[in-house]
């Protein structure tokens, strides 16, 4: 997904301009929201395993 998102947002010397930001906060979100479904996920599992 970082390939993809660097793909699309090239930059000189491998830092982001500002110009990629809306892009960036996109996929911040995307993962954080991916990632509390998993700990949510997780949760449910050990919560059962007991």
């Amino acid at each position: 997904m970082l390939q993809l998102l660097f793909s699309e947002y090239p930059s000189q010397a491998g830092a982001l301009d500002a110009g990629c930001a809306p892009g960036v906060a996109a996929l911040m979100e995307y993962l954080l929201a991916d990632l509390t479904d998993i700990a949510h996920s997780c949760a449910l599992i050990e919560g059962g395993a007991r």
